[in-house]
């Protein structure tokens, strides 16, 4: 198992119109294997993104998942742009309703992803923790 089939997992969320920047995929995985490894445990994985140790479907999941998170959490933060004008005279903030749908789905994700980290979580009564 390898990079490709993290972002398989990735693709595998959502569909796009646009194709998504290789370079900004690239630190999406890459913000997903920090916080993996943050809130979890490290995975040995070398320079050219190959998993050196074999690691399980819900690790790659949990990966994708990851992704999709930042993914949202990019998306969100351009939807706030785009629909909150401030000038100096003038005030608005229209389409509520997306920014709520995608507020809502980033929580969502979120939460999947916090729940899927503790079912990963070693506990105390693991022989390798």
């Amino acid at each position: 198992m390898n990079y490709q089939n993290v972002v398989e997992v990735f693709h595998s969320q959502f569909d796009t119109r646009s194709p998504i920047d290789p370079g900004l995929r690239q630190q999406y995985f890459n913000n997903a294997l920090a916080r993996f490894e943050t809130d979890l445990y490290s995975l040995n994985i070398s320079d050219t993104g190959e998993f050196l140790d074999e690691i399980s479907k819900q690790e790659i999941y949990l990966l994708g998942r990851i992704m999709y998170l930042e993914y949202l959490g990019r998306e969100r933060d351009r939807i706030n742009k785009i629909n909150n004008i401030v000038g100096k005279d003038i005030s608005l903030t229209s389409m509520g309703d997306t920014k709520r749908v995608v507020q809502m789905q980033y929580e969502s994700v979120k939460s999947d992803v916090e729940s899927l980290m503790s079912k990963l979580l070693p506990t105390s009564y693991d022989e390798d923790y």
